[in-house]
């Protein structure tokens, strides 16, 4: 499962994420990297990469302690999400929801399985 951070200050209910993580034994956290943000608006108000990695990571394991997190940086839109066989679910926000599409063709291209989504509301 993959997990990323709602944005504009919205907040995600853990009991929300924790029902559908409990499905995973594992999740990895696909985290931006600050190279892929340079040219975002209001960049200065933007968490640093630590800090937004330790956070989701402490996110996914407040929703389910059990739960193996890895974290991974993308440094490209697509990321490792768009390569990598062993990813198959991916929960995001609204806004960032037309994303999946973008990414589920690059995994179609590959021949890889595409992602189920759980939008968070």
């Amino acid at each position: 499962a993959v997990y990323q951070r709602q944005k504009y200050g919205r907040r995600t209910t853990p009991s929300l994420v924790r029902t559908r993580l409990e499905l995973f034994p594992s999740s990895t956290n696909l985290t931006t990297h600050e190279d892929l943000l340079k040219k975002k608006k209001l960049v200065e108000l933007l968490q640093s990469y630590p800090d937004r990695e330790k956070a989701v990571s402490d996110f996914l394991k407040l929703t389910n302690p059990n739960l193996n997190v890895q974290t991974v940086p993308i440094s490209d839109p697509i990321g490792p999400a768009g390569t990598d066989p062993n990813l198959e679910v991916i929960i995001v926000s609204q806004e960032t929801a037309n994303g999946v599409n973008i990414i589920n063709n690059a995994r179609s291209e590959r021949g890889l399985t595409l992602w189920s989504q759980f939008v968070l509301i």
